[in-house]
């Protein structure tokens, strides 16, 4: 299983390089941008800010939302992508085809993008109206509370498990997600929790590794992020903070910052993804082809 998951994610590289590049690495691009414009020549002090203009705020809110949609849509593709490789679509074949497959996921990726918002949200509330049980019960009893909050750790990790493939289900076809996210893991909990664990690990070490590399390539980030444009006293005290210089970054650290995104979902969209459409796969069946 996992050597096939290298295979079959790998194997799709050069769609994956276009899909991202166009989604989730555009994305980020406008994203940063965004927030670049917004805060420019903004400082914050001890009692004010300074140079803030909400002038600024509709354009930087449309880069940002853009950046955000984008960036969905590339996580949505990839799935797209992955589902179809896993159902026998040819892949590692010359780039005109995998253009073309990259396209299709990225258009599959658009169209079910109001669906997943929709499950998105009826997640949200659920997950947000549990928080609230427990923290109305934490303060009613407290022992209660307490006793709840421990055993909400294990629950909390079981139901991880049983909606991982929530979006794997969203992309493939309507009907409740949920209902065939947990067919996946029904009978083979723990296989299915290592496999996911074991995904996880992958992802983390990769992430880690091209997360320092860029860093070093970019000079630490974006000028170290959350770092320049931080004044302080001698002793540490806080003086002020100028945002434009905290969202400061050049080209070039744009460009890393794109190629690190790109090589990052080559496992994250890539692997990964092939892993978790196979044991998706195997509790549910395609009804018909991808279109």
């Amino acid at each position: 299983w996992l050597s096939r998951s290298f295979s079959l994610g790998l194997g799709r590289w050069k769609a994956i390089v276009i899909a991202t590049a166009l989604t989730s690495g555009l994305g980020g691009m406008l994203a940063i941008a965004g927030l670049a414009y917004l805060f420019d020549d903004v400082v914050i002090f001890d009692d004010e800010v300074v140079g803030w203009s909400s002038d600024r705020l509709p354009l930087a809110g449309v880069l940002v939302t853009v950046g955000v949609v984008l960036t969905v849509v590339g996580t949505l593709a990839s799935v797209a992508l992955m589902l179809r490789t896993v159902d026998g679509d040819e892949r590692g074949g010359a780039l005109g085809a995998e253009a073309t497959a990259a396209w299709w996921a990225i258009r599959r990726g658009l169209a079910v993008m109001p669906r997943a918002i929709g499950w998105g949200l009826v997640l949200t509330l659920g997950f947000a109206a549990a928080v609230l049980v427990l923290v109305l019960v934490t303060v009613v009893v407290l022992p209660l509370g307490i006793l709840l909050i421990v055993a909400a750790v294990p629950a909390f990790v079981f139901v991880a498990v049983r909606l991982a493939f929530t979006v794997q289900a969203i992309v493939d076809r309507p009907g409740n997600p949920f209902r065939r996210s947990f067919e996946v893991s029904r009978g083979r909990f723990w296989a299915t929790f290592g496999r996911m664990l074991l995904l996880g690990l992958i992802v983390w070490l990769v992430s880690l590794v091209v997360q320092t590399v860029s860093g070093l390539l970019s000079g630490s980030g974006f000028q170290g992020f959350g770092q320049d444009g931080l004044v302080t006293e001698d002793d540490g005290t806080f003086v002020s903070m100028e945002m434009g210089e905290t969202f400061a970054t050049s080209p070039w650290a744009l460009v890393v910052t794109v190629v690190s995104t790109v090589v990052v979902a080559l496992f994250t969209g890539g692997v990964v993804g092939a892993g978790s459409a196979m044991l998706y796969r195997s509790r549910n069946a395609a009804e018909e082809p991808f279109a």
